[in-house]
């Protein structure tokens, strides 16, 4: 009887035992896909950090320019503020407004760097070459130093240069 007893626990032992290797494949599979899906949140969360950060830069450097706008270029358009009176002309603002850029934007160089790049343009099409030309090297380094030299804005300001270099026959 005890034999008996005896034999059938060893046998309902092994089957336990036999079920519990059976389940253990599903586990360490589970743990991993857990482990997976950890490591997958804990990236898409760092992703998500830099594209809020990124944005948050991006806000401020529209507003900055915003402002720049507001109050350098066009705030400085009264003919009266430059003391002009109807005399004052389209070269002199925007050369106005090119110093106060410089000293405006010395912390934000992206930002300055938009703004000569414009300023560039449209001192090219006023026909001030030495400053368009000026103001292109310096968005250029500027583009360079922040985004590197492959960058989308880089390249643009090199093609600005090239505008500017090519309208004054400087071709070397």
């Amino acid at each position: 009887q005890r034999e008996r007893e005896a034999a059938e626990h060893a046998r309902s032992e092994r089957i336990a035992f036999e079920r519990t290797r059976a389940q253990r494949p599903y586990l360490v599979a589970l743990v991993g896909v857990l482990a997976v899906g950890v490591a997958t949140i804990a990236w898409l969360y760092a992703a998500a950090l830099d594209a809020r950060n990124e944005a948050r830069r991006e806000l401020e450097r529209a507003n900055a320019l915003n402002r720049f706008l507001d109050d350098d270029l066009i705030g400085r358009s009264n003919p009266l503020v430059l003391a002009k009176g109807k005399d004052a002309s389209l070269k002199d603002m925007l050369l106005v407004a090119r110093d106060r850029a410089a000293r405006r934007f010395a912390s934000e160089p992206r930002t300055e760097a938009t703004i000569r790049s414009s300023l560039a343009t449209l001192l090219n099409m006023i026909e001030l070459m030495p400053e368009a030309e000026a103001d292109a090297r310096r968005a250029l380094e500027l583009f360079e130093r922040e985004g590197g030299a492959s960058s989308l804005d880089a390249l643009r300001a090199r093609s600005m240069l090239a505008r500017v270099l090519t309208r004054t026959s400087k071709f070397d």
